[in-house]
């Protein structure tokens, strides 16, 4: 195992990718934020138990541009100046051709950055320099860097963590899956569920039928009491930024106002769009499972036979979501969230829902509400949902059980077993270099096709 100076506290190593990080501050703010004090941003992040044992800063020198290669030798040297290590690359000139009129234009590619900062993370890990691994970058050619750590953690029986932080408006969700969580306000999430258990499972009446709602009610609180006494908490925050931050804040509540329209326009069909939209079909295959899935879960909840109304339910999720989308909206679907809610509450009265529906509806004309909605604390969103979630996995389960599902039998344990996994563990299949099958569509698929093809084969 691997020795430690000081056992008790983390040794972190952090590597920025600075191209990455320098085009989403641009696009969060322009040139406001693009002389950020790196040094002074990790140290705010890093937690009591943690010391900074490297901090390295990947770009690539500019070229051809007089202005900006001294505004980035300045900043630079301003860097390196509080300690941090700059590792430069190059930019390579590159020959572009117009299709259009077939001239020729010059332009400079990034070079050896990403691979220097996929090695200095490898080695650092190797020499046994540091424990935790903080990643800045949203590039997925890093997670070859991350897998190899993975390789010689299981070769040396050790545990290194690798925490990605993604800059601003820039996303990863192979890098995601490949690393680690960062913990977000645990111990309310706790309280909170645990709370929650209490509402649901020990009140009687109108107080166990709202007992979901009471939970957020004093998870807020809760979050609310604990930033007055322990004051901030470093955790990811709505963009997934890691920052320092109050669990409770209403300025967006503060500023929203109380009346507002949607703002909508009509379809636009550009070719370009819909040969990239191409690829991601496959996921229509979850949304066809959740509409089936959570039919069945009602039927079983109401002790009711609603399987004649499946294709009535994917018809209107999928004329839903054109009309939506017709008019500049989201697509809609069906969620287990209010699956669970109907589990806990024991309400099943199509009435009521025909006035949630109304109620929903008009507080959706009112952005203070969404933003209050937007406000609830991470931590408490946490312990609320993972009932909800459990529940309507429990219930499909239930179903399983009282139709006599033989699990015994490895045509159905296999793949149940595989596809629940795919579905709700961090698995990833890659299908191009920008798209990857994951969560309950790579289940669902692993499932019917392992079931069908093992049916097949024991025939």
């Amino acid at each position: 195992m691997r020795d430690k100076p000081n056992p008790e506290m983390e040794r972190v190593g952090v590597h920025i990718d600075g191209f990455n990080l320098y085009y989403g501050l641009r696009e969060l703010g322009g040139r406001r934020f693009l002389w950020l004090d790196l040094r002074s941003m990790v140290t705010r992040v890093l937690r009591s138990h943690q010391r900074l044992e490297a901090l390295t800063y990947f770009t690539a020198t500019i070229r051809n541009d007089p202005p900006a290669i001294a505004r980035q030798e300045v900043y630079l040297a301003a860097l390196e100046s509080v300690g941090v290590q700059v590792v430069p690359g190059r930019d390579q000139e590159q020959q572009v051709r117009c299709h259009a009129c077939g001239r020729t234009r010059r332009t400079y590619a990034e070079k050896q950055s990403d691979v220097a900062l996929g090695a200095a993370m490898v080695s650092d890990v190797a020499t046994g320099k540091v424990d935790v691994v903080m990643l800045v970058s949203a590039d997925s050619d890093l997670c070859a860097a991350v897998h190899a750590i993975r390789r010689i953690d299981q070769e040396r029986e050790t545990k290194t963590r690798v925490v990605t932080v993604f800059p601003p408006r820039r996303r990863s969700e192979s890098l995601r899956l490949v690393s680690d969580a960062w913990p977000k306000d645990p111990w309310v999430a706790l309280l909170t569920m645990a709370a929650t258990f209490v509402f649901i499972g020990v009140f009687r009446g109108f107080l166990g039928r709202i007992g979901v709602l009471l939970g957020l009610v004093f998870g807020f609180v809760l979050s609310w009491v604990w930033d007055l006494v322990g004051g901030r908490i470093t955790a990811p925050d709505d963009s997934g930024a890691v920052t320092e931050h109050f669990r409770v804040n209403l300025e967006g509540v503060a500023q929203a106002d109380w009346i507002g329209l949607p703002s909508l326009h009509g379809p636009v069909f550009e070719v370009s769009a819909i040969v990239l939209v191409l690829p991601v079909l496959p996921v229509v295959i979850a949304l066809i499972a959740e509409n089936v899935g959570h039919v069945k879960a009602v039927g079983e909840m109401t002790g009711t036979d609603v399987d004649g109304y499946m294709g009535r339910a994917v018809l209107a999720d999928g004329v839903g979501t054109v009309v939506a989308t017709s008019v500049g909206g989201a697509a809609t679907t069906t969620y287990a969230e209010n699956i669970g809610v109907m589990a806990a509450t024991r309400v099943y009265s199509t009435a009521a829902y025909y006035i949630a529906a109304v109620i929903a509806i008009l507080f959706g004309l009112c952005p203070k509400f969404g933003a209050l909605i937007a406000a609830t604390p991470g931590g408490v969103l946490g312990g609320v949902t993972t009932i909800l979630y459990g529940m309507i996995g429990l219930l499909g389960a239930k179903i399983w059980i009282e139709n006599r599902v033989n699990l015994s039998d490895p045509v159905n344990l296999v793949p149940v077993g595989a596809g629940i996994i795919c579905a709700i563990g961090p698995v990833a299949f890659p299908i191009t270099g920008t798209f990857a099958l994951s969560g309950i569509a790579l289940g669902t698929i692993v499932l019917l096709v392992g079931y069908h093809l093992l049916r097949v084969t024991r025939r």
